[in-house]
């Protein structure tokens, strides 16, 4: 609530001290968005590493691979007998569960970072927007040659 109230507070400042000397618009602006940009800063501060947010919500990283994962190469791993289907590109790694949603039958890696189940002979694919071919997605960071997934 605290913080709502020095947001609000921010905001009159700013109106106040554009009414008293009479500024533009545009002046007005720019004054409100170093406002902003500093509330913003101020609390990102306050925010902790991923590892502890992590944490917070009873989650832990745990290294599931390590190696070399070549670029654009899709490689499943195993971590207590659960696949998962690690993808890297240009940009990121990802982390995927290896088996298929409806059937828990695990699935078969396809090019073009898509998955098919040979039970319910579906696909599926990383950068699926629908929900119904999408598959479980973990946040997933590598350290060296290690690709750690959150639990």
């Amino acid at each position: 609530m605290q913080l709502f109230a020095n947001k609000y507070s921010q905001r009159l400042e700013v109106i106040r001290l554009a009414e008293e000397e009479n500024i533009s618009r545009a002046q007005f602006f720019r004054t409100a968005l170093k406002k902003s940009l500093s509330t913003a800063l101020d609390l990102a501060e306050n925010f902790t590493g991923p590892a502890e947010r992590l944490a917070n919500f009873g989650l832990e990283w745990q290294v599931v691979f390590t190696g070399s994962l070549p670029e654009n190469q899709t490689k499943l791993v195993f971590h207590h007998s659960k696949p998962f289907f690690l993808l890297r590109d240009e940009l990121r790694i990802q982390a995927f569960s290896g088996l298929c949603p409806h059937d828990s039958i695990l699935l078969v890696a396809r090019p073009n970072r898509s998955f098919l189940c040979s039970f319910c002979s579906r696909n599926f694919h990383a950068d699926a927007v629908e929900d119904a071919n999408k598959l479980q997605e973990y946040p997933v960071r590598a350290e060296g040659e290690k690709i750690l997934l959150a639990f």
